[in-house]
């Protein structure tokens, strides 16, 4: 599924790219960076608010509706029981960093600032520290849905994004139906590189 995804994002780069004008493709890379709070929902107990995380994006843009893009990250997950088991762990900290691809579709709208949605997935590299005890690192698959806003401030681009990260159910070292994701939260800016004439 992986691949045929890969495959219909770049027959998307190569029909848009096709269309655009010369003129429109001078300001098509944006290079940025963010940072924001990402709780985590998990089948461990309460949410970590003080919990951090931090990315470096580069978006490539289609047209004025689509674009798609990379990024790495590195997040700090925080969980504890609001409660303490005897002889359980009532702690997780989970170091996390994710990177994967992304597309946008900026929505339609007569205001200076654009809307946007966005679906994504990629892989992720964390290790998962509980009361008593260090993992190694594990590799895993996530999934990511999202909506932001974004205005342009002396010549850079400013979002404003909102979205849920899918996690592998073993995420928390707990089998369980429950979901399993991070809310994440950003405040990103990013610059554009030119390919002028």
């Amino acid at each position: 599924w992986m691949k045929r995804i890969l495959f219909c994002l770049a027959l998307l780069v190569v029909h848009e790219t096709q269309a655009m004008s010369d003129d429109a493709r001078r300001d098509t890379l944006w290079v940025g960076a963010g940072f924001g709070p990402n709780p985590w929902f998990n089948d461990f107990g309460s949410l970590g608010w003080e919990a951090m995380g931090y990315d470096l994006n580069a978006r490539f843009v289609l047209s004025e509706n689509w674009s798609v893009g990379v990024t790495l990250g590195y997040e700090e997950l925080k969980s504890k029981r609001s409660y303490t088991v005897p002889g359980e762990d009532n702690y997780l900290k989970m170091d996390n960093v994710p990177w994967g691809i992304f597309a946008d579709y900026q929505l339609e709208g007569p205001w200076s600032a654009k809307a946007y949605v966005r679906g994504g997935f990629g892989l992720m590299t964390y290790k998962l520290r509980r009361t008593e005890e260090k993992r190694e690192s594990v590799r895993a698959t996530h999934g990511y849905v999202g909506l932001g806003l974004r205005f342009k401030w002396e010549g850079f681009l400013v979002d404003l994004g909102s979205g849920c990260r899918f996690l592998d159910n073993l995420t928390d070292a707990i089998r369980t139906d429950n979901v399993n994701l991070v809310l994440v939260f950003r405040v990103s800016v990013s610059f554009p590189v030119s390919f002028g004439r």
